[in-house]
């Protein structure tokens, strides 16, 4: 099957659902996935797990979704928008 097929069917799958075994096994993945963010926040809710600082500032852009969503042109223009900025790592120690 070529590459433009299985887009085909997984964006026909996203809106419409996937059915027969291509659900059970989504559908079994995305409850496992539940459960491991549920025991995770659980974990950091018990002080179990801690965040941790980390030794440079990070910056987050929305969150990850399929392509076509204009994931790189908005990293490039905080990247070239951050870059015109001054900066001393004397302000995040």
């Amino acid at each position: 099957m070529s590459h433009r097929g299985v887009a085909d069917r997984l964006v026909s799958g996203w809106d419409d659902g996937f059915t027969g075994a291509a659900g059970v096994a989504l559908g079994a993945a995305a409850v496992a996935y539940r459960g491991l963010l549920t025991t995770r926040g659980w974990l950091y809710g018990r002080g179990m797990l801690r965040p941790r600082a980390l030794p440079c500032p990070v910056v987050s852009l929305g969150n990850i979704t399929i392509g076509g969503t204009g994931k790189t042109p908005a990293v490039e223009l905080a990247v070239r928008t951050l870059a015109e900025l001054p900066f001393t790592w004397e302000r995040w120690k």
